[in-house]
């Protein structure tokens, strides 16, 4: 029986509560959450700074707040560093809150829908999804102007690129230099300007023409090759 059902009202100057009534109000009581109702952010959930703006792509610079369930992190345009060193964010619809997309969240998409599950990622100096740059799958349609559903799809960084010989690049070099960069998984490092830099991993040779495929490695912090091939 609930401890509700056991109390019983007095008449006041004839009735007096007993110690076992009292305990009981006492007992009811200490079962009730008086305090203020706690909200509990989705999982995927976390604050940013000021640069928030609904449904935008932002990149973590740094955390402005270590407090204890109360991590806020600064913020900035997208800039890629050539390299896998970096994360991204998705503006919530909510004022300072943000996404990292390991859910469904809503993000602006540049230019027109894409086919559902095709690839959009984050574009360096933009705060929009791009289409076949790689980060995310388009979900689908979301019914805002330039906003569609997105679901994250990073996994290993891996793309191809040109050897430009005519940078000096010969014999047997190092490091290739690599233009005409795309990517086909994880997040796009490449700036789209500088020559981005892989690791001759098996000692091929630099020619004209040939085509460098390459994926981030964690371990060397550096783009390695992994197939040098003729376009």
């Amino acid at each position: 029986m609930p401890l509700a059902d056991l109390l019983k009202h007095v008449i006041a100057g004839k009735d007096r509560p007993s110690a076992g009534q009292q305990n009981l109000i006492v007992d009811i009581l200490k079962k009730q959450d008086f305090g203020r109702p706690k909200i509990k952010l989705p999982s995927d959930c976390i604050r940013t700074d000021t640069n928030w703006v609904a449904y935008t792509v932002l990149q973590i610079d740094d955390i402005s707040s270590e407090e204890q369930y109360g991590i806020v992190y600064d913020t900035k345009t997208f800039a890629a560093p050539n390299s896998d060193n970096f994360e991204i964010l998705i503006c919530d619809g909510a004022e300072g809150l943000a996404a990292f997309g390991f859910r469904p969240v809503l993000a602006k998409i540049a230019a027109t829908f894409p086919s559902i599950g095709t690839l959009v990622g984050p574009k360096s100096g933009q705060d929009s999804l791009y289409s076949t740059y790689p980060g995310f799958r388009f979900l689908g349609d979301s019914g805002i102007t330039g906003v569609g559903w997105v679901i994250r799809d990073r996994g290993i960084a891996t793309g191809g690129g040109n050897i430009i010989t005519s940078s000096g690049q010969s014999g047997v070099p190092a490091t290739f230099e690599l233009e005409d960069v795309t990517f086909s998984s994880g997040f796009n490092g490449w700036d789209g300007t500088s020559d981005l830099e892989v690791v001759n991993t098996f000692g091929d040779t630099a020619e004209a023409g040939l085509h460098v495929q390459f994926k981030w490695d964690a371990a060397s912090g550096a783009y390695i090759s992994t197939d040098v091939e003729c376009p």
